[in-house]
């Protein structure tokens, strides 16, 4: 899909980068419409590590969601509903100009760590690139991934209201969110993501506020940028127009299933929700996506627009996410699927990051 120079990006995440919206880019225009989402349900044991008190019950229910979940998706009916002010389209879609990239990436070397781990040489085929290379990659194609600071015209959220998840019923972060979104309204508009569970709730917290809109679409949890996508922009110099493309890494809830396998609890029992809707929002924009074979989350990158991306190595290179693989064949994975000619390794995240699991190593730990 060509927009005239517009670009899409999804944010969300504060588990790995500290944000936790989607900015979005593109065009004017206003459509309604219904759609038919395809989407897994599981029972909702979601318990936050927090708040688990007794493990084999816990995993008992961990196993019973991962076999729910496994069932034949469900269709979910998507009510007609209309993004207006301007902006278009779908359950998802607004799309705006976008800015251009100026800022220059500095190289830094890959910094040698000793890890308690081994990885083996690109054994599995899931993973290999060769099983990929069928179809060209999206850097091959000129498509890179916008830099963080580039102009944007509205923003992506989601709304909590798991209460194995958040205190007090959720109450006090859909506060927290709500305070957020209005504040951004001031500038942009802000397309909220509603569980159908709550989204008369998530409608009542808007009603006045004219920069909100709610969108029901079910969810797990709030990270948009950890489990939507992340949005590629190429850009034709001969007419000034820009095409937006999606990549979807292979979200698999933080390295929830490789910590089963160890006898560890995921973060959540169940992401299937959150796995469905991140692959719906492209499709109903009507973008061309891209699957990147690496475990991953969408928070875990940052791009400087200009060519550079950075990443951290207790994330991306954590035992349960993509142990088969070396670091220099991650490194291969995302320059292909970003666009990017540099990544710079930081050895770890944010200090004072959220604290996750009985261990409260953080990011590591997810």
């Amino acid at each position: 899909m060509f927009i005239g120079r517009a670009s899409v990006c999804f944010l969300s995440s504060y588990r790995e980068t500290m944000s936790l919206y989607a900015p979005t880019y593109g065009s004017s225009g206003s459509k309604a419409f219904t759609r038919r989402l395809s989407t897994s349900f599981a029972p909702a044991y979601h318990h936050h590590l927090a708040h688990i008190s007794s493990w084999p019950i816990v995993r008992r229910s961990f196993q019973d969601a991962a076999a729910a979940a496994a069932t034949v998706p469900a269709p979910l009916t998507i009510p007609p509903f209309t993004l207006g002010r301007g902006h278009v389209c779908g359950v998802l879609a607004a799309v705006v100009g976008g800015g251009s990239s100026s800022s220059t990436g500095a190289y830094i070397p890959i910094r040698s760590h000793n890890h308690s781990y081994s990885r083996s040489s690109y054994s599995h085929s899931v993973h290999s690139v060769g099983s990929f290379r069928a179809a060209p990659t999206p850097r091959e194609l000129g498509f890179r991934m916008p830099g963080e600071y580039e102009r944007h015209a509205g923003t992506w959220m989601a709304f909590p209201y798991d209460p194995y998840l958040w205190r007090d019923e959720a109450r006090p972060a859909q506060q927290q969110q709500v305070a957020i979104a209005r504040a951004i309204s001031q500038f942009e508009p802000v397309w909220m993501l509603a569980d159908p569970k709550v989204y008369n709730v998530a409608c009542d917290y808007f009603r006045e506020v004219s920069g909100v809109e709610v969108i029901p679409v079910p969810t797990n949890d709030v990270w948009v940028r950890d489990w939507g996508p992340t949005c590629l922009v190429r850009d034709d110099p001969s007419t000034g127009d820009r095409e937006v493309a999606a990549m979807h890494f292979d979200f698999n809830c933080y390295g929830s299933p490789a910590k089963m396998e160890h006898g560890l609890p995921p973060l959540l029992p169940d992401w299937s929700r959150d796995r469905a809707a991140g692959r719906s929002l492209p499709q109903l924009a009507g973008m061309r996506s891209f699957e990147c074979p690496l475990h991953l989350e969408g928070g875990a990158v940052h791009s400087d627009g200009d060519g550079t991306i950075m990443v951290t190595e207790e994330s991306v290179l954590h035992w349960s996410r993509n142990l088969e693989l070396t670091q220099q064949q991650i490194e291969n994975l995302l320059r292909e699927y970003l666009g990017a000619e540099r990544v710079i390794w930081l050895w770890k995240g944010m200090v004072g990051d959220e604290q996750v699991g009985p261990s409260g190593k953080g990011s590591s730990g997810r």
